[in-house]
């Protein structure tokens, strides 16, 4: 999906989510914001069989479980590979929502969600920098009309 029209798409979702979503997102962003537990442990690694050696992979803690949940309806697709703006944006830790519009931060957490299927522990790595949460703050605030 071009850009534009995933904007437009993210645009439109973000509008016409109800109240229950909206206090949803609002709930798990202040959820987030004061998380300070760890955000998964790392599990396999272990030999399954002789020769053989299960990856490692994060086991995720049930707050980023309700986070995706929370964002998954906002979630449409479009080229995050080639989305050079969000590259830029993701190569460092976003720490301040300032200037981010709610539809970049969908797009940003559609591309961190989506670059963890390659790359096991990038949304742990977005977690532990603040970056999911400064994301989820700024849809949340969006939706809460503050």
């Amino acid at each position: 999906m071009p850009d534009e029209i995933a904007d437009a798409a993210i645009a439109a979702k973000l509008a016409s989510l109800d109240p229950a979503a909206r206090r949803s997102l609002i709930g798990t962003s202040a959820e987030l914001t004061a998380w300070r537990e760890p955000f998964a442990i790392w599990a396999g690694g272990e030999e399954t069989s002789p020769g053989v050696i299960q990856i490692g992979y994060p086991a995720y803690v049930p707050i980023v479980d309700r986070v995706r949940d929370t964002m998954a309806p906002l979630v449409v697709p479009f080229d995050w590979l080639g989305w050079d703006e969000g590259k830029a944006l993701l190569a460092r830790p976003i720490t301040s929502a300032e200037g981010l519009s709610p539809v970049t931060a969908v797009k940003l957490f559609t591309a961190i969600i989506r670059a963890e299927r390659f790359d096991e522990g990038y949304l742990l790595d977005k977690l532990e920098d603040g970056t999911v949460a400064t994301l989820l703050n700024a849809v949340a605030v969006s939706v809460s009309g503050e």
